[in-house]
Parts: structure tokens; sequence; C-alpha cells
């Protein structure tokens, strides 16, 4: 599965303090300047807490693949055009890949392969490989992850992961979800770094959409 790549900027949060004078006192030279920084992260507590309930009212459901996936976000993830080699082609009939950067800073790749009749699938095997593209990437340190609970409303099988990882100065928690249906597998993976707030409630708004087409 594709791993997301996009670089986030470091944020350095300043306050200016005021200066406060009592009769007499004389005015100082310079404005003091105070570096307030934000907590740390704790890289043992993930998936983090929902703390912000932003207004999703204008998320649609939108339907992806000739066997239809159903999720809910605030816009359509567009077609990558992505397909698997020549050579793989002897196992799959049909495969498909999304991608999109929704909010402000959370990624999203979407990717579907219907595996041909008499190629036995391993939903454990395939769920945690996603977790190797990730930990390959040789940007990528302090990974960790752990399985979550996730039931996929039409689906054969369904499995959750919820992890932590530093890159680019910044801690990034991801959620991948793979489901199973027939001889078709869906893998969902987000990605947002800790600075974005919202992250934690759009993952599980995502989440909590995600169906099968009956």
């Amino acid at each position: 599965m594709i791993f997301l790549s996009m670089r986030y900027p470091t944020f350095l949060f300043l306050v200016l303090a005021g200066t406060f004078w009592a009769c007499g006192q004389e005015k100082p030279d310079t404005t003091p300047v105070i570096n307030v920084e934000k907590p740390a992260v704790d890289p043992q507590v993930f998936p983090p807490p929902v703390t912000v309930q932003s207004d999703r009212s204008g998320w649609r459901e939108a339907q992806y693949g000739s066997k239809p996936l159903i999720l809910m976000t605030e816009k359509k993830m567009p077609n990558t055009g992505e397909r698997v080699p020549e050579n793989a082609r002897v196992y799959i009939e049909e495969n498909d890949t999304w991608s999109a950067n929704l909010g402000e800073d959370l990624q999203m790749v979407l990717n579907m392969v219907t595996y041909k009749p008499d190629v036995r699938l391993d939903l454990a095997a395939i769920h945690q490989f996603a977790l190797g593209q990730f930990r390959d990437n040789p940007a990528v340190s302090g990974m960790q992850s752990r399985a979550g609970v996730i039931e996929v409303p039409g689906a054969g099988g369904s499995a959750r992961l919820d992890g932590i990882l530093f890159r680019d100065g910044l801690y990034h928690y991801f959620c991948v979800i793979t489901a199973v249906r027939g001889q078709t597998v869906w893998q969902l993976s987000m990605i947002y770094p800790e600075t974005y707030e919202a992250g934690p409630g759009d993952v599980e708004a995502i989440a909590a959409s995600m169906r099968m087409v009956e």
C-alpha cells in the first residue's frame, strides 16, 4: 500500500508578553518574548482522544470502485490511476487507488484489489503488510502500533490498526482499516501530524462511515 510522504512544517508558538508599569517605573528597552512550547506528545498514547468537535455537516458520502465501498468525507477522493505491475496480473482481476488531502492535514489513501477466485486471502497478513510500508520509509522512526476494533458493515471480515511514528520533526498518528468481501480487499490508510487537532475526530468519523454496498 502507498505511504504518504507530504512534509509538514514545524510550528513555533511565540507569545509577546505585555508590559505593565507602576508609577515611577522605567520602560524596558525591549519587549520580552516568551517561548510557549506545545506539551510533548506521549508516544504511548494512541489513538489520541477526540477533543475538537468540528462541523462535518457539509461532508458527503461517495462510492468507490465497481464493487462499491462507501465513505463520508468533505470531498470525494480522485482516482490516482495507479495499477499493479504486469507480473501481478496473473493473480489480480481488478485494482484501483484513490488518494487525497482532506481537512487541513489529513492524508488518505484507499486501495481496492480484487483477486482471482483461486487466490487464497489471508486478512491478517494483508492487514499487517501495511505496517511494512510505513516502517520501511527511511524518514520514519519510533513507530508503534496496536490492533484496534472495527466492524465494517457488509464486509466478510475487517481489521484496524492505530499507530504513531516520528517524521519531519513531528509525531504523526495513523490508522489503517482493512476489509474483505469475497475476493475483494479494501485498505484505507489515514495519517496526520500531532498539530492537526481535528485529526482524531476526522479519522473516527470516516471510520464510522465506512461500509460496503449491499
